[in-house]
């Protein structure tokens, strides 16, 4: 028994003693996790919850031996990133050095696939799809005593959200057009609400859906597009919800039941 604990103190030593970062490419940084996530301006409204939870799950990232895929939280002993340095000499041979190296090493994460600056970038274009037109995220690098090793931080800052004004449906084929106007009770555009593109493509389905359902058998989500003036009212969104120019004829034709045989 005592020499079990002997091994095991010995093995345990051994990658104490490894190096996480010695067989990184050249000009390669081991990324170690978000380091600091700022939100300024927060919207504490639902839908600037919903907003922040979206740009967040785009910037987050997991490093090596992140507890639960957590991009801020680690396991402290980095088994995985020792036993691939001290084995990676075998990845290329057989044998239990080749074994020891695929089923218990880790790969390191490196910064250039986190691509932080490029995530940044979708998050303020999620934000925007939000609503948050002059919302941004920034991006910024720190580096750590492992002068290999570097954490990142974002700056989220929603700015002020842009809400809905008026709606209004324009140019749909006389029939269509009543059929909207009677269902505007159910449309998922609501005046003062926040600004959404995932509002507006619900509407376009709810459109699509209710002509179909009242035979326009053809028309299809793409074929309803927005206009939107951002500069009547400071602020707001004044949206058109008109047919797409050039839709196929069928598109605009509503289908008839015609004779019926039931044998």
């Amino acid at each position: 028994m005592k020499n079990k604990y002997i091994w095991m103190m010995l093995v345990c030593a051994f990658f104490t003693a490894c190096s996480t970062t010695r067989n990184l490419p050249e000009g390669e940084t081991l990324y170690t996790g978000i380091d600091h996530l700022e939100v300024v301006n927060e919207d504490e409204s639902p839908a600037g919850v919903a907003a922040l939870e979206e740009v967040e799950a785009a910037l987050a990232y997991a490093p090596n031996n992140a507890i639960l895929g957590s991009s801020t939280l680690r396991w402290p002993l980095p088994i995985g990133l020792w036993v691939y340095n001290a084995f990676e000499k075998y990845q290329d041979k057989k044998g239990v050095g080749r074994w020891i190296f695929d089923h218990l090493g880790t790969s390191p994460v490196l910064m250039s696939s986190v691509n932080g600056e490029t995530r940044a970038k979708v998050a303020t274009n999620l934000l925007r799809d939000y609503g948050y037109f002059n919302g941004s995220v920034k991006y910024e690098e720190v580096p750590q005593k492992n002068p290999k090793e570097a954490k990142v931080n974002y700056i989220i800052d929603m700015a002020q959200p842009y809400f809905l004004d008026s709606i209004a449906y324009l140019k749909y084929p006389v029939y269509a057009d009543s059929l909207i106007r009677t269902t505007r009770q159910q449309s998922v555009l609501k005046s003062g609400d926040n600004f959404s593109v995932i509002k507006l493509e619900e509407e376009r389905q709810r459109i699509s859906t209710l002509l179909r359902n009242n035979g326009f058998y053809h028309f299809r989500p793409e074929f309803t597009v927005y206009r939107a003036d951002t500069l009547q009212k400071t602020g707001y969104v004044s949206l058109q919800a008109v047919p797409e120019a050039g839709i196929p004829e069928e598109a605009k034709r509503q289908y008839y039941i015609g004779n019926t045989s039931v044998y």
